[in-house]
């Protein structure tokens, strides 16, 4: 009995075509897909190197337009707080020039208008402490690196841009004495004799002003009173 091998050759070589065909329309749709023309090492080595080190780059090229958008970001905000403490110091100015003007104020007008200028003052100082950048504050001074000093044996302390919060080795304080509230004490005794003569009393302190016009024929404990209420 005799055994015949047929081999359709035409069949083969249509059959290796279409595999080599298929595979190389995989590797299209691959790239198609992904967007890069490198996507392993088959497909060059040294391309793949160079594109590696292509996409690390913009990457840390993306990472720093962000960084430089927050720190726009952080910049809009202090510049917008600043920008509403501007206003504010420009309308005290405005109520100190209105002030000056003695001729034509009188007592409750003045004490309107510095009532105006403190709450201008104590919305600066809720500004400079409430505006923040995420949870850091960026008016209120606490970035900042300052120094005073006075008297012998004290070094001065400056600041620059490359100057870190606290110094190596810390700074050093020595509290020798609590703290007292301030007092204004006068030379000239209160009289009736200046009671009567209906004398204007101006105290100046911290920038603040405080004036009382004695009232004739009170007592001197009564204007005292009444000056204490100013």
């Amino acid at each position: 009995m005799s055994l015949r091998v047929n081999t359709n050759m035409p069949a083969i070589n249509s059959h290796r075509n279409l595999i080599n065909n298929n595979a190389e329309q995989a590797k299209t749709m691959e790239s198609l897909s992904s967007g890069l023309k490198i996507n392993r090492g088959a497909d060059g080595p040294a391309s793949l190197v160079i594109s590696e080190r292509l996409r690390a780059q913009t990457a840390g090229l993306k990472q720093a337009i962000d960084n430089s958008e927050a720190g726009v970001s952080l910049v809009q905000t202090a510049e917008a707080a600043l920008d509403e403490v501007s206003a504010a110091l420009i309308n005290a100015r405005q109520l100190a020039v209105h002030a000056a003007n003695e001729a034509v104020n009188d007592e409750f007008m003045l004490r309107a208008d510095q009532q105006e200028i403190d709450n201008i003052l104590a919305t600066v100082n809720r500004i400079a402490k409430n505006t923040q950048y995420g949870k850091k504050n960026l008016l209120d001074g606490s970035k900042g690196a300052t120094g005073v000093v006075s008297g012998a044996n004290l070094e001065f302390v400056g600041a620059t841009q490359a100057t870190k919060t606290s110094g190596p080795q810390g700074y050093d304080i020595h509290i020798t004495q609590a703290a007292r509230r301030s007092q204004v004490t006068g030379v000239q005794a209160l009289t009736n004799e200046i009671i009567d003569r209906g004398e204007q009393i101006t105290i100046i302190e911290d920038s603040k002003t405080v004036s009382f016009k004695t009232i004739k024929g009170e007592t001197v404990e009564t204007n005292l009173n009444a000056l204490n209420a100013a």
